[in-house]
């Protein structure tokens, strides 16, 4: 019942990234004989934390958030300075729901492709489950950038 342990070393998370996009093929075989994901969860979460910060923090981010404020107050008739007031608010709560729904979402969509391609259409696990995690992994990545 047991599986036996797997004699595959890991790669590093540097040559996973890299192979993610040279060879895919080579990388999913990897991963179906060692999966290895805790390297590319904390990568994309502070992929996504520093993409929001950059949103939030930057003077670009910052103007840009300011032009839609003004647009809302316009429309509500509520006063800008109370939109002004609520930016650092929402700046610190955007950078914490990035490191809180990054690793949430990803385990959503792993799940839904998991039972998609493994319940649904019967893919076999080992290489199905390589797959998957590299699809969540490019999908998260391609997202925070």
């Amino acid at each position: 019942m047991g599986e036996e342990p797997s004699t595959t070393p890991p790669l590093p998370l540097p040559k996973r990234v890299v192979m993610a996009f040279a060879s895919p093929g080579a990388l999913g075989e990897h991963l179906a004989r060692r999966p290895q994901w805790a390297g590319a969860l904390v990568l994309c979460v502070i992929l996504a934390t520093t993409m929001t910060s950059v949103l939030y923090f930057s003077p670009a981010g910052k103007a840009m958030m300011m032009a839609e404020f003004r647009k809302a107050a316009q429309q509500s008739g509520q006063p800008l300075d109370m939109f002004e007031e609520m930016y650092p608010v929402m700046a610190g709560f955007g950078v914490v729901s990035a490191v809180v729904v990054t690793p949430v979402m990803m385990l959503i969509i792993a799940g839904v492709l998991w039972i998609v391609l493994t319940a649904i259409m019967g893919a076999e696990t080992g290489f199905l489950i390589a797959g998957v995690r590299i699809g969540v992994r490019t999908m998260f990545v391609a997202a925070t950038q």
